[in-house]
Protein backbone atom coordinates (compact mmCIF):
# COMPACT_ATOMS: atom_id res chain seq x y z
CA UNK A 1 0.00 0.00 0.00
CA UNK A 2 1.33 3.38 -0.95
CA UNK A 3 2.12 5.87 1.84
CA UNK A 4 0.36 8.52 -0.28
CA UNK A 5 -2.94 6.76 0.02
CA UNK A 6 -4.86 7.42 3.21
CA UNK A 7 -7.05 4.90 4.84
CA UNK A 8 -10.77 5.61 4.97
CA UNK A 9 -10.47 6.16 8.73
CA UNK A 10 -7.65 8.67 8.21
CA UNK A 11 -9.67 10.46 5.53
CA UNK A 12 -12.72 10.66 7.80
CA UNK A 13 -10.59 11.88 10.69
CA UNK A 14 -9.04 14.56 8.49
CA UNK A 15 -12.45 15.63 7.18
CA UNK A 16 -13.90 15.82 10.70
CA UNK A 17 -10.91 17.82 11.88
CA UNK A 18 -11.27 20.25 8.96
CA UNK A 19 -15.04 20.48 9.58
CA UNK A 20 -14.46 21.22 13.26
CA UNK A 21 -11.90 23.90 12.42
CA UNK A 22 -14.29 25.40 9.86
CA UNK A 23 -17.15 25.44 12.38
CA UNK A 24 -14.94 27.05 15.01
CA UNK A 25 -13.75 29.60 12.47
CA UNK A 26 -17.34 30.35 11.41
CA UNK A 27 -18.45 30.71 15.05
CA UNK A 28 -15.55 33.07 15.76
CA UNK A 29 -16.33 35.08 12.64
CA UNK A 30 -20.03 35.27 13.57
CA UNK A 31 -19.14 36.33 17.11
CA UNK A 32 -16.80 39.02 15.77
CA UNK A 33 -19.49 40.30 13.39
CA UNK A 34 -22.02 40.33 16.23
CA UNK A 35 -19.60 42.27 18.44
CA UNK A 36 -18.96 44.76 15.64
CA UNK A 37 -22.72 45.24 15.04
CA UNK A 38 -23.30 45.73 18.77
CA UNK A 39 -20.46 48.27 19.00
CA UNK A 40 -21.83 50.18 16.00
CA UNK A 41 -25.37 50.20 17.48
CA UNK A 42 -24.02 51.23 20.88
CA UNK A 43 -21.96 54.14 19.57
CA UNK A 44 -24.50 55.33 16.98
CA UNK A 45 -27.61 55.10 19.15
CA UNK A 46 -29.80 58.19 19.32
CA UNK A 47 -30.22 57.67 23.06
CA UNK A 48 -27.72 57.52 25.91
CA UNK A 49 -26.43 54.11 26.99
CA UNK A 50 -24.15 53.38 29.91
CA UNK A 51 -23.03 50.34 31.82
CA UNK A 52 -21.79 50.07 35.39
CA UNK A 53 -20.49 47.28 37.57
CA UNK A 54 -22.48 46.13 40.59
CA UNK A 55 -20.65 48.75 42.68
CA UNK A 56 -21.91 51.52 40.40
CA UNK A 57 -18.57 52.29 38.66
CA UNK A 58 -19.16 53.28 35.04
CA UNK A 59 -17.19 51.20 32.54
CA UNK A 60 -18.94 51.88 29.26
CA UNK A 61 -20.84 54.88 27.93
CA UNK A 62 -21.78 55.76 24.40
CA UNK A 63 -21.18 59.11 22.72
CA UNK A 64 -24.72 60.39 23.40
CA UNK A 65 -24.44 59.69 27.14
CA UNK A 66 -20.99 61.30 27.33
CA UNK A 67 -22.26 64.36 25.44
CA UNK A 68 -25.32 64.64 27.70
CA UNK A 69 -23.10 64.97 30.75
CA UNK A 70 -20.15 66.72 29.10
CA UNK A 71 -17.50 64.26 30.26
CA UNK A 72 -14.80 62.57 28.23
CA UNK A 73 -14.71 58.78 28.25
CA UNK A 74 -11.71 58.70 30.62
CA UNK A 75 -13.29 61.22 33.01
CA UNK A 76 -16.56 59.31 33.11
CA UNK A 77 -14.90 55.99 33.87
CA UNK A 78 -13.37 57.48 37.02
CA UNK A 79 -16.89 58.08 38.38
CA UNK A 80 -19.79 56.10 39.79
CA UNK A 81 -23.42 56.69 38.89
CA UNK A 82 -23.86 58.38 42.29
CA UNK A 83 -21.09 60.86 41.46
CA UNK A 84 -23.18 62.21 38.58
CA UNK A 85 -26.61 61.82 40.21
CA UNK A 86 -28.06 65.00 41.73
CA UNK A 87 -27.94 64.89 45.55
CA UNK A 88 -31.72 64.97 46.03
CA UNK A 89 -32.21 62.00 43.66
CA UNK A 90 -29.49 59.75 45.08
CA UNK A 91 -31.50 58.04 47.81
CA UNK A 92 -34.32 56.85 45.53
CA UNK A 93 -31.90 55.86 42.77
CA UNK A 94 -29.62 53.94 45.14
CA UNK A 95 -32.61 52.10 46.63
CA UNK A 96 -33.71 50.93 43.17
CA UNK A 97 -30.18 49.86 42.21
CA UNK A 98 -29.82 47.84 45.43
CA UNK A 99 -33.12 46.11 44.72
CA UNK A 100 -31.86 45.34 41.22
CA UNK A 101 -28.53 43.94 42.41
CA UNK A 102 -30.22 41.98 45.23
CA UNK A 103 -32.57 40.34 42.71
CA UNK A 104 -35.72 41.96 44.12
CA UNK A 105 -36.53 43.43 40.71
CA UNK A 106 -35.43 42.75 37.14
CA UNK A 107 -35.41 46.36 35.96
CA UNK A 108 -36.55 49.82 36.91
CA UNK A 109 -37.36 53.20 35.42
CA UNK A 110 -36.73 56.48 37.20
CA UNK A 111 -36.88 60.14 36.29
CA UNK A 112 -33.91 61.83 37.89
CA UNK A 113 -31.38 64.58 37.47
CA UNK A 114 -27.76 64.20 36.49
CA UNK A 115 -25.20 66.77 37.47
CA UNK A 116 -23.25 67.61 34.32
CA UNK A 117 -19.56 68.39 34.26
CA UNK A 118 -20.32 72.13 33.92
CA UNK A 119 -22.50 71.98 37.07
CA UNK A 120 -25.84 72.21 35.26
CA UNK A 121 -28.63 69.72 35.91
CA UNK A 122 -30.11 67.45 33.27
CA UNK A 123 -33.46 65.70 33.70
CA UNK A 124 -33.44 62.15 32.32
CA UNK A 125 -35.59 59.05 32.22
CA UNK A 126 -33.32 56.19 33.17
CA UNK A 127 -34.22 52.56 32.38
CA UNK A 128 -31.91 50.09 34.08
CA UNK A 129 -31.63 46.33 34.06
CA UNK A 130 -29.17 43.89 35.59
CA UNK A 131 -27.30 41.74 33.08
CA UNK A 132 -26.36 38.45 34.73
CA UNK A 133 -22.73 37.39 34.55
CA UNK A 134 -21.84 34.42 32.37
CA UNK A 135 -18.75 32.26 32.08
CA UNK A 136 -17.28 33.61 35.32
CA UNK A 137 -17.91 37.24 34.38
CA UNK A 138 -19.52 39.57 36.91
CA UNK A 139 -23.04 40.88 36.54
CA UNK A 140 -23.40 44.50 35.50
CA UNK A 141 -26.21 46.93 35.02
CA UNK A 142 -27.22 48.29 31.67
CA UNK A 143 -28.85 51.69 31.54
CA UNK A 144 -30.69 53.44 28.70
CA UNK A 145 -30.95 57.16 29.37
CA UNK A 146 -33.28 59.62 27.64
CA UNK A 147 -32.92 63.40 27.94
CA UNK A 148 -36.33 64.71 29.09
CA UNK A 149 -35.36 68.30 29.94
CA UNK A 150 -37.65 69.75 27.25
CA UNK A 151 -40.62 67.79 28.56
CA UNK A 152 -39.86 68.90 32.13
CA UNK A 153 -39.69 72.53 30.99
CA UNK A 154 -43.08 72.18 29.29
CA UNK A 155 -44.56 70.61 32.43
CA UNK A 156 -43.20 73.51 34.52
CA UNK A 157 -44.64 76.01 32.04
CA UNK A 158 -48.02 74.24 32.11
CA UNK A 159 -48.07 74.31 35.93
CA UNK A 160 -47.26 78.02 35.83
CA UNK A 161 -50.06 78.67 33.32
CA UNK A 162 -52.53 76.78 35.54
CA UNK A 163 -51.53 78.90 38.54
CA UNK A 164 -51.95 82.08 36.46
CA UNK A 165 -55.39 80.98 35.23
CA UNK A 166 -56.54 80.25 38.78
CA UNK A 167 -55.26 83.65 39.95
CA UNK A 168 -57.08 85.33 37.07
CA UNK A 169 -60.28 83.45 37.87
CA UNK A 170 -60.01 84.50 41.54
CA UNK A 171 -59.52 88.17 40.54
CA UNK A 172 -62.49 88.02 38.17
CA UNK A 173 -64.68 86.38 40.81
CA UNK A 174 -63.70 89.13 43.25
CA UNK A 175 -64.42 91.80 40.64
CA UNK A 176 -67.82 90.41 39.68
CA UNK A 177 -68.57 89.26 43.23
CA UNK A 178 -69.78 85.87 42.15
CA UNK A 179 -67.84 82.60 42.56
CA UNK A 180 -67.93 80.39 39.52
CA UNK A 181 -69.43 83.11 37.32
CA UNK A 182 -67.49 81.79 34.35
CA UNK A 183 -69.39 78.50 34.45
CA UNK A 184 -72.51 78.58 32.26
CA UNK A 185 -75.49 76.51 33.29
CA UNK A 186 -76.37 73.63 31.02
CA UNK A 187 -79.56 73.78 29.02
CA UNK A 188 -81.50 76.58 27.29
CA UNK A 189 -80.40 80.16 27.66
CA UNK A 190 -82.04 82.30 30.34
CA UNK A 191 -82.83 85.13 27.98
CA UNK A 192 -86.24 85.89 26.49
CA UNK A 193 -87.82 83.68 23.84
CA UNK A 194 -87.78 84.75 20.27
Amino acid sequence: MSPVLLTVAQQMSLALDMSSKTQTSLKNEARQQSDERWQAAFENSAIGIMMADVNGRLFAANRVFRNMLGYSELELYQLTFLDVTYDEDRHNNLKLVRELVDGKRQHFQIEKRYRCKDGSLLWVRSNATLVPGEDGKESFWFNVVEDIIDRKRMEDELRLQIVRLRETETRLQTFFGEPGFLKRPAGPSHGGER
